[in-house]
């Protein structure tokens, strides 16, 4: 998902990190909404290994943690 999707601070940096070999290293992302707060939510590959480079900046979220919602257009008939 493209972070513009995403509610304008919903999501925190989390320090959490994790290493793929395919990927390279993923930054961790908390959210945060009114007083609820889901630790390790969502992921991304901010500086991703030379193969994955269009993953680069996207975001994706755990469905055990989170259930995402989009506000997409209908699709064509």
């Amino acid at each position: 998902m493209h972070p513009s999707a995403v509610a304008p601070g919903l999501l925190v940096p989390s320090p959490t990190t994790s290493y793929c070999p395919y990927k390279g290293t993923a930054s961790w992302w908390t959210a945060r909404v009114g007083a609820t707060v889901v630790e390790d939510v969502a992921w991304s590959y901010e500086d991703p290994l030379p193969e994955s480079l269009p993953i680069a900046g996207m975001l994706s979220f755990d469905e055990q943690r989170a259930t995402v919602v989009t506000d997409l257009p209908p699709w064509p008939a």
